[in-house]
């Protein structure tokens, strides 16, 4: 694989580094050619691709495009985008509207709790967890830690998500705990669900 540019903090840096295309924004951005080489990556058969490009250099469309167009080519299975907050989730609800798509649009946290909750009584947590969260002495982060836990040590947990998901859109990335990290990379390596980042260069 080619690599080009780095991203995110060390924790984060050093996983991506071992597996992945990278392409920066400068090049990914700059120049019409390179522009299209950027979608021939994206729509690649490498399991992880990550963007990495300065806020304002079109990170939100070319993530939102690419979603449609991998939505158009899946028959039963959905693409899943992921971000950080309730806004960002909406303004891709907004750019990802459309008769026929099949994309989920989630934060890491609400898709963290979807990933546990069925499995909630045999992780020693209370059920239903939905409205427990925050209180009672769940946190999201004992939800991420949860998740990317049963992922890993489950690979048919993982395999049957990502069979629904085959391919996983992680907006934002440079705002990821280490914990939502893991979740997305194993489904990546033990899955085999099409990883593809955007993030803010650190």
């Amino acid at each position: 694989l080619a690599f080009c540019g780095v991203l995110l903090p060390y924790y984060l840096r050093r996983r991506l580094s071992r597996d992945g295309l990278f392409i920066r924004g400068a090049d990914a951005y700059g120049r019409r050619g390179v522009t299209q080489s950027l979608d021939d990556l994206l729509h690649s058969d490498a399991p992880l691709v990550v963007i990495e490009a300065a806020a304002g250099c079109g990170k939100t469309w070319t993530a939102a495009k690419f979603a449609k167009e991998m939505s158009s080519r899946l028959d039963h299975q959905r693409v899943l985008l992921l971000s950080h907050t309730h806004g960002a989730c909406g303004e891709f609800h907004r750019r990802c509207a459309g008769p026929g798509l099949r994309i989920d649009v989630e934060t890491c946290d609400s898709f963290a709790l979807k990933v546990v909750g069925p499995y909630a009584t045999a992780l020693g947590l209370p059920f239903p967890l939905d409205h427990l969260v925050g209180r009672d002495g769940v946190s999201f982060e004992t939800i991420r830690s949860k998740a990317a836990d049963l992922v890993g040590r489950s690979p048919t947990i993982a395999r049957l998500i990502s069979a629904r998901y085959p391919v996983i859109i992680l907006d934002e990335h440079q705002d990821a705990s280490l914990t939502q990290h893991e979740l997305v990379m194993t489904l990546m390596e033990v899955g085999g669900s099409r990883l593809r980042v955007f993030g803010d260069p650190m």
